[in-house]
């Protein structure tokens, strides 16, 4: 595994995003990873908006059955503490969703792929040892597939 998606990639799939959507079928299976944190926020959003359900709930298993799905543990939690630490002093704010899913992608050390499409700079790009790839640009290459 290479690649962590972030919930919000995985949501802009769902949404049927073209950018997105071709970098993630291009790309190997076995290369792709998700959190149960994101995992738990896509299920929460389904609960939220069951019409959303009734259409990508499908989309969605199939995705989590095709990707290595990782747990948040006890090292995690000790990073993400870290994280949500270092953004406080930054006065930067992040959501406890937010770091536990950065520090289990640096814990790892994969790619956290997100989709960023502002100007600004994305808030985990902050995050040191953080490695992002931002599927929501051009400038970011589209992953060979193997």
């Amino acid at each position: 595994m290479k690649y962590l998606l972030h919930s919000s990639v995985i949501a802009d799939f769902l949404r049927g995003l073209p950018d997105v959507h071709a970098r993630l079928t291009s790309t190997a299976p076995i290369d792709l990873g998700v959190t149960s944190v994101s995992v738990m926020e896509l299920r929460y959003s389904f609960i939220l908006r069951p019409d959303l359900s009734v259409k990508t709930e499908s989309v969605l298993t199939d995705l989590l059955s095709s990707v290595k799905v990782i747990d948040f543990g006890h090292r995690d939690a000790q990073d993400a503490a870290r994280i949500l630490a270092e953004a406080q002093a930054r006065n930067q704010p992040l959501s406890v969703l937010s770091a536990q899913i950065c520090s289990m992608a640096r814990g790892r050390d994969l790619g956290l792929v997100i989709a960023h499409r502002t100007p600004e700079p994305h808030p985990f790009s902050l995050i040191s040892g953080l490695r992002l790839i931002d599927w929501g640009t051009q400038a970011s290459p589209v992953p060979p597939a193997v």
